[in-house]
């Protein structure tokens, strides 16, 4: 029970605050989704870099309870192979997501 609430107050903790920090890191960087009116109809420009703070949040939360004596750390310990074996594939999606096409040019119906 007290596991699940500090993974719980840790992701809202972390998420709380790095994604402000992010987002400003990204408009300073440009790293913005700028509507279109076409594919993109959103009313102003948006950061893109909102999975990162998520992420990061995730990872931290379950880093702060394996560091932690109790029993959820115990678990994520015992079951450190199988977590660590779906590293690589999380990571791979996570930088798609970051870095594909679509951040670099538009992608039309039809190049998909």
């Amino acid at each position: 029970m007290y596991s699940l609430a500090i993974l719980t107050v840790a992701a809202l903790l972390l998420s709380l605050l790095l994604t402000p920090l992010l987002r400003d890191w990204s408009i300073r960087a440009g790293l913005m989704d700028r509507p279109d009116q076409k594919r993109k109809l959103h009313a102003v420009a948006t950061p893109r870099t909102g999975g990162i703070p998520i992420l990061i949040s995730y990872v931290g939360a379950y880093s702060v309870l394996l560091l932690l004596p109790l029993h959820g750390g115990a678990l994520i310990a015992t079951h450190f192979a199988a977590i660590a074996r779906l590293l690589p594939p999380v990571a791979i999606l996570f930088f798609t997501g970051a870095f594909t096409a679509e951040h670099a040019r538009p992608v039309e119906p039809h190049d998909a």
